[in-house]
């Protein structure tokens, strides 16, 4: 009971510095020919799951209602950009083993332009469950990237989870053709009640720069360097990661964009009892389209070291595709397909080496302006290298979502 207070006021003292943060950001910048927008939704929804919990064993299948009331608020002006979006989802399963979920999700997304430099500041403040958690898709800028969660189905049980993720950084033109720049990562995440399982509250902090030279208006190249910390204090553990890696990028055409990158990193893990040095390959590759009207697209290949819920890195193999096409006018299909593959630093097989895939197919529907009908099949399944079975998942979700007009201000 005393760890979860503590960890709900952390979590409530993470939103006011967080909200504060949004206010001061929206009253620095200069407001001249400011538009400043609204944008209420509300989506009803129903879910069926024949195995909620990823497991191997017997699993009864569950039902669950939702209500997500969510809120997006803008600022533009002809120098700066920032958006936040507010979004709570009340989940109630009918199986009485199952509590009741809600999540709350706050995002922050920041852009301010001078004559020669770019500040920005993304954030995450999410408050879950190990069973419902919510896409962090904030992060679309076209050089800026997003840490995948690969945390999903890393236990049976459902647990609340807290995380905090903030992503400012600094870009400065030092020519016309090459610019540097400068990014930190923090991640915190704590859990509420997590006494009977192995999850581990931890931080990691993470500090890269990065050089690039453009070779001409659809090709540059970049080198990029980082060092973070990973530390899990309640499991006397701390891993301090460096890394460095060459990059290639090309404009194909005005919307799509692709990029390769390749390096090497090396990587040292220390407990109270134990110490161990590792190194290996970091890999980025991806492919992009964006502002199309008629789809767009995000696809990339990783390998590189994640934070993990178990108190621990792993190093982790990621693939993520996701996919928007519209059909016609009304009617548009998607796709999110991810998977990845976790392996401990230490060689010892341990209950966080396991491979997971996750396929979602969907379907919206636009029956009027404001008014929309989502509809997705989710397929997961998970192998651990401890287990000799393998846990599958079907789930279907269906959703009616009502967007208010944007209200828009300009002063």
């Amino acid at each position: 009971m005393q760890l979860f207070f503590r960890g709900y006021f952390r979590f409530q003292l993470y939103t006011l510095l967080f909200i504060g943060s949004i206010i001061m950001m929206f009253n620095s910048y200069n407001s001249v020919a400011a538009e400043w927008s609204v944008t209420p939704m509300v989506g009803f929804g129903g879910e069926y799951n024949d195995n909620i919990s990823l497991t191997t064993a017997d699993s009864d299948a569950v039902t669950g209602s939702s209500i997500t009331p969510e809120v997006k608020f803008n600022r533009t002006n002809p120098n700066s950009q920032t958006s936040i979006g507010t979004r709570f989802k009340f989940v109630q399963y009918d199986n009485e083993d199952i509590r009741e979920n809600d999540v709350q999700f706050l995002t922050l997304r920041s852009r301010y332009k001078t004559q020669r430099s770019i500040w920005r500041l993304n954030g995450v403040l999410k408050r879950d469950t190990t069973f419902t958690t919510l896409e962090e898709d904030i992060l679309v800028d076209e050089d800026v990237t997003q840490d995948l969660d690969t945390d999903n189905g890393l236990v049976e049980v459902s647990i609340r989870r807290n995380r905090l993720r903030l992503d400012p950084s600094w870009q400065y033109d030092l020519t016309e053709r090459s610019s540097l720049r400068v990014r930190y990562r923090l991640l915190d995440v704590f859990y509420s009640d997590a006494e009977a399982t192995n999850l581990i509250d931890y931080k990691r902090h993470t500090l890269g720069t990065t050089f690039s030279r453009r070779l001409s208006n659809n090709d540059s190249l970049g080198i990029t360097g980082e060092v973070s910390k990973y530390s899990a204090p309640d499991n006397d553990r701390e891993t301090d990661n460096y890394s460095v890696n060459a990059g290639y990028t090309h404009k194909f055409e005005k919307e799509v964009k692709g990029n390769i990158a390749f390096g090497y990193r090396t990587t040292k893990d220390a407990t109270d009892n134990d110490a161990n040095d590792s190194t290996g390959v970091v890999l980025d590759i991806g492919i992009k389209k964006r502002q199309s009207e008629l789809t767009s697209y995000d696809i990339s290949v990783k390998r590189d070291i994640s934070a993990s819920g178990f108190g621990r890195v792993v190093q982790s193999d990621q693939i993520d595709v996701r996919v928007k096409s519209r059909l016609s006018p009304r009617l548009s299909a998607t796709l999110r397909a991810r998977a990845f593959d976790n392996e401990t630093l230490e060689g010892d097989i341990t209950s966080d080496d396991r491979v997971y895939y996750s396929i979602e197919p969907g379907l919206q529907w636009m029956f009027s302006r404001d008014w929309a009908i989502d509809g997705s099949y989710r397929y997961r399944k998970q192998e651990r290298d401890l287990d000799s079975d393998a846990a599958e998942s079907n789930a279907v979700y269906i959703s009616i979502n009502y967007t208010w007009p944007k209200i828009a201000v300009s002063r």
